[in-house]
C-alpha cells in the first residue's frame, strides 16, 4: 500500500559524496607535495590528503542532497506479513447451514 512520498537525499548524497571524497583527497596529495623539493613528507602528505577529502566529500555530498531532494518515490507500507491463511466457517440458519471461505496471503 502506497504511503505518501519521499525524496532521495540521503541517496545523493551518498553517490555525491564518493566521487567528491576521491576527488578531493587526490587533489589535497597533490597539493600538499612541492615538486621542487627532494621528498614529501607522508604525514603532512596524508593529513593534506584527508582534510581535501573531508572538503571535497562534503561539498559534493551537499550538492548530491539538493538534488536528491528534487527526486521523489512512493514509500509503501507491507499490509500483510505472513503466511497464507484460509478459514471456513459454518453458520446455522433457518432450514440449513451457511457455509463461508476466507483467504488471506
Amino acid at each position: 500500500m502506497a504511503r505518501g512520498r519521499r525524496t532521495q537525499w540521503r541517496k545523493g548524497a551518498v553517490i555525491g559524496l564518493i566521487p567528491g571524497a576521491v576527488l578531493g583527497g587526490l587533489l589535497g596529495v597533490a597539493f600538499a607535495c612541492d615538486p621542487e623539493t627532494a621528498g614529501c613528507e607522508s604525514g603532512f602528505t596524508l593529513g593534506a590528503g584527508f582534510v581535501g577529502a573531508v572538503i571535497g566529500g562534503t561539498a559534493t555530498a551537499t550538492v548530491g542532497a539538493l538534488v536528491g531532494l528534487a527526486f521523489k518515490t512512493d514509500r509503501w507500507l507491507t499490509v500483510h506479513k505472513g503466511k497464507t491463511q484460509a478459514s471456513l466457517t459454518l453458520t446455522p440458519t433457518e432450514g440449513g447451514m451457511r457455509a463461508g471461505l476466507s483467504v488471506s496471503f
